[in-house]
């Protein structure tokens, strides 16, 4: 099963955004080779055995195996006389490079084992049923671990989810010392720019991205 999801355009710009999701039981030994593919795959080996080839390292595969790599770099993967059954999705986002650089600078590995795979295959099991689905603010769906919203130049809120602070507080001068401090950085970065900070209750990226010329600037919380 597969299927390849279109998201809308202003998603592409804001959003994570789901490309594919799907499941594969081999029926014969194969290969797959892709290279420059503006894409962030994962998958997981739910039974049998294969290999996958990236960055330089050759890795042997079986079930409870997790995939997760930067598909702008070559990569091979391949089933073995052992049948594999996969389940997988590719997905990308402005903010995926840096997050993904900051998942290798942390140890994070292309390869890594789960002794439970069944949160990963939920999910992936979600996101299919999901991008299948008709309804209309699936984008939002897809997306909706995370939320964004918009500052002024003078750090104004603008479609903040605490409706009472839009227009009204500036995120420099929140109660919140974490929050203020954070805020002064997003007002002051002249360019696009991926924050850490867990300044909203949880250890969270803050993708900051100027609104052309207009001094505004959008932040995505993920």
């Amino acid at each position: 099963n597969r299927i390849l999801y279109t998201p809308a355009p202003w998603a592409k710009h804001t959003l994570l955004t789901l490309q594919e999701a799907g499941s594969l039981q081999a029926i014969h030994p194969h290969s797959s080779k892709r290279e420059q593919l503006l894409s962030y795959l994962c998958f997981v080996v739910l039974s049998g055995t294969g290999s996958l080839d990236y960055a330089g390292k050759h890795y042997l595969l079986s079930a409870g195996d997790c995939v997760f790599l930067d598909c702008r770099n070559p990569y091979r993967h391949s089933t073995s006389e052992q049948l594999w059954t996969l389940q997988w999705c590719h997905f990308y986002g402005m903010a995926l490079p840096a997050i993904y650089a900051k998942y290798q600078e942390r140890g994070g590995q292309p390869v890594f084992h789960l002794d439970d795979t069944m949160p990963v295959t939920d999910l992936l099991q979600e996101l299919y049923t999901l991008a299948s689905s008709l309804d209309y603010i699936r984008d939002m769906k897809i997306g909706e671990t995370g939320y964004s919203f918009i500052i002024t130049k003078a750090g104004y809120y603008v479609a903040y989810r605490d409706a009472e602070k839009n227009m009204q507080e500036k995120i420099t001068e929140d109660k919140d010392s974490n929050i203020s401090n954070l805020g002064k950085q997003i007002v002051e970065q002249k360019g696009q720019a991926l924050l850490e900070s867990n300044a909203f209750g949880s250890d969270s990226y803050i993708m900051v991205s100027p609104i052309g010329n207009t001094g505004l600037k959008l932040v995505l919380v993920y």
